[in-house]
């Protein structure tokens, strides 16, 4: 079983999309980070799961840590926080 197949191809996108902001070598993806603002805490909490099943990290830390942290990201962080990222 594909970690696409497990999550569908709703949330294994996130996590694809987070994987290469995170670790890509492009520019910021600061839409991403927009569009995920709109997003339930069920939704995020979800895909924080899926996102350390698939990249065996946390979404939280990851997003935390990033040295070039984007008031976006920053603005993701402060709705969802830890309790909602930390799988």
């Amino acid at each position: 079983q594909t970690n696409e197949h497990k999550w569908g191809p709703y949330y294994h996108g996130y996590v694809t999309k987070l994987s290469d902001d995170l670790y890509g070598m492009g520019s910021r993806n600061k839409e991403l980070y927009k569009k995920m603002l709109t997003l339930t805490n069920a939704r995020a909490k979800t895909i924080a799961t899926a996102y350390k099943d698939i990249m065996k990290k946390n979404l939280y830390a990851d997003l935390r840590d990033e040295w070039t942290n984007t008031a976006e990201i920053q603005d993701f962080l402060e709705k969802f926080g830890k309790a909602n990222l930390s799988a």
